[in-house]
């Protein structure tokens, strides 16, 4: 419609200017009769027809290609996109994340208060912690006054004694002494693991590294982002180090990590002010706010119905 209907209009001026300048024998407004007929005729082919013919052609398309597109707006959006901005877990990733590593003196112990702490939660992580406690056939415990602390980790008890299970700051938080440029957990982070730490009454049980493998096609598509002109940005909570590690291996040079689910939309909102047009690909609930802030949200169909919704 943009080339087409320019097109017609100049056609249709041109054929009720020139034509009555070389022949006298037709009235001028006989030409403009036949302009007025080619640009109604013509436009509402365009506008009517054409248009959501277009649409419709392509939401059918996509439905082949297993894409749910929620009206036609979007697909007008996406051909204005100059940036991607993926979440990383789920996204660039399996989102089926396991315990590769542990780090401490009594593994059996550390995953029984862990598992017993995550065990309401459906965060990947959490999973990947139970599922391991599991597999080493760790004790079982209960954990009661359970307080999840959104994109930090969870907080319970267990026979009246605190565990607190999350990420290095969370736990520094909860007074707990994290060195972490320890040689050990550099290593481990290298390696794209997430470093999930766990205490118990004022003494560090250790930490486990999980890692969680890249999708087998997300350097490809990151590879034909760029070649359309589109600039691609992991956004995770993830340890920058570790989040470093998986962009490197799926092609992605503008890493933003260790973000709170709350400030994603911040970050999205940070790049709109800088009059690009930004698409957010995410999975999660964590994604929600910056799905719906986005210019386009595409949402993962295997990921929550918060994010799918949002999208």
């Amino acid at each position: 419609a943009a080339k087409f209907i320019p097109i017609i209009v100049v056609l249709a001026i041109l054929l009720a200017v020139i034509p009555p300048l070389f022949n006298s024998s037709t009235s001028m407004a006989n030409w403009i009769y036949r302009a007025l007929t080619v640009l109604v005729v013509c436009c509402q082919t365009a506008l009517a027809i054409s248009v959501p013919l277009c649409f419709l052609c392509g939401n059918g398309r996509l439905s082949q290609k297993g894409i749910h597109a929620k009206g036609s707006e979007a697909i007008e959006k996406l051909a204005e996109l100059r940036m991607a901005v993926f979440d990383k877990t789920g996204t660039l990733t399996i989102g089926k994340p396991v315990v590769s590593d542990f780090i401490g003196d009594d593994a059996a112990q550390a995953f029984a208060y862990m598992a017993a702490a995550e065990a309401g939660s459906n965060h990947p992580l959490s999973k990947a912690i139970v599922d391991h406690a599991q597999k080493i056939d760790a004790p079982k415990y209960t954990a009661s006054e359970v307080v999840s602390m959104h994109g930090l980790g969870v907080q319970a008890r267990i026979e009246g004694k605190e565990i607190v299970v999350g990420n290095a700051k969370f736990l520094k938080e909860k007074g707990y002494a994290i060195k972490e440029e320890q040689e050990a957990y550099h290593k481990l982070l290298k390696k794209g693991n997430t470093l999930v730490f766990a205490g118990y009454d004022g003494h560090l049980l250790g930490v486990c590294a999980i890692r969680d493998e890249l999708k087998a096609d997300s350097a490809v598509t990151m590879k034909k982002l760029r070649s359309l002109g589109i600039d691609v940005v992991m956004l995770t909570g993830d340890n920058e180090i570790a989040a470093k590690a998986i962009g490197e291996e799926a092609g992605i040079t503008h890493v933003i990590a260790q973000v709170l689910p709350d400030q994603k939309g911040d970050v999205i909102a940070s790049f709109q002010k800088n009059g690009k047009k930004v698409a957010m690909v995410g999975d999660g609930i964590n994604d929600a706010y910056a799905l719906t802030l986005a210019d386009v949200g595409i949402a993962i169909g295997s990921g929550s119905d918060v994010a799918v919704e949002s999208a």
